[in-house]
């Protein structure tokens, strides 16, 4: 690791002014990870980052010194105001890393083509103006009421593109889903809808209404797992067994593209 004390180092300048452009929104190359924990998940998942500085206090902590061993040519070291004064963060912060920007798994395009997928099968619900929160939050505030879906959660659009995304091998053999409540009653009711098969993964502790109505969708219902992490580690194992589709609750593009559809809608409805 290199230690740095002046402002005048070229490789601080140099790491100032990486900083510098990835907080830029105009630049969509770089960003910046701020926080040890941000920076160890980056680095077990992906890689090294471009660039690792780090508050000099804050090498006292295992973690961090870890950081710095393991991107030992990667990382500067600099005093505690220099640090703060390149990256203006909060006092608890002393690690941050810039990184190639990812590139996004869902586009606007990819949200226009969900929002006619499943134009007709979902209401365009109203938005309005709320005078009283308007009122309390001083500002102008407008609601959409997706309490008005059939299954009175806006979750059933997202599962509802991710189901009509499937193959009709992946229709014939069924999906699995893994939620509390809401996801799960959106798909139940479109998997049921559009004839295809589904497992419902609910943990020990959801609401027997949420898991009634998720039945009276026609899923079948598996309460396992003392959280929703546990839960999810049993659907995705008998998922696996039984050939089944994973429809992730968040963590899928076609769900993503679904639920953005809202913006579309209140976009066009206040301009």
């Amino acid at each position: 690791m290199l230690r740095i004390t002046s402002r005048q180092n070229p490789r601080l300048k140099e790491a100032a002014g990486l900083v510098a452009s990835a907080r830029d929104r105009r630049q969509a190359g770089r960003c910046v990870l701020e926080g040890e924990h941000l920076v160890e998940v980056y680095a077990q998942r992906v890689g090294a980052p471009e660039t690792l500085v780090l508050a000099e206090s804050f090498l006292e902590r295992p973690g961090v010194a870890a950081l710095a061993r393991r991107f030992d040519e990667r990382a500067l070291v600099v005093p505690n105001a220099l640090f703060h004064e390149m990256a203006v963060l909060p006092a608890d912060v002393g690690v941050l890393a810039v990184v190639p920007a990812p590139r996004l798994a869902v586009t606007p395009g990819a949200v226009t083509a969900a929002a006619a997928a499943i134009r007709g099968s979902v209401i365009v619900t109203e938005c309005d103006q709320s005078r009283t929160l308007s009122e309390i939050c001083g500002c102008h505030l407008w609601l959409k009421f997706e309490n008005l879906q059939f299954t009175s959660t806006f979750k059933e659009r997202g599962a509802l593109n991710r189901l009509l995304a499937l193959s009709p091998d992946e229709r014939r053999r069924g999906v699995i889903a893994m939620s509390a409540g809401n996801h799960a009653q959106g798909v139940a009711y479109h998997a049921h809808r559009l004839g295809i098969p589904a497992v419902i993964v609910m943990p020990v502790g959801t609401p027997m209404v949420k898991i009634e109505n998720t039945r009276r969708h026609g899923a079948e219902t598996i309460i396992s797992g003392k959280t929703l992490e546990e839960a999810a580690e049993f659907a995705r194992a008998h998922g696996k067994a039984e050939k089944l589709t994973m429809v992730h609750p968040y963590d899928d593009p076609h769900v993503i593209a679904g639920q953005g559809t809202i913006a579309l809608e209140m976009l066009q409805a206040v301009p």
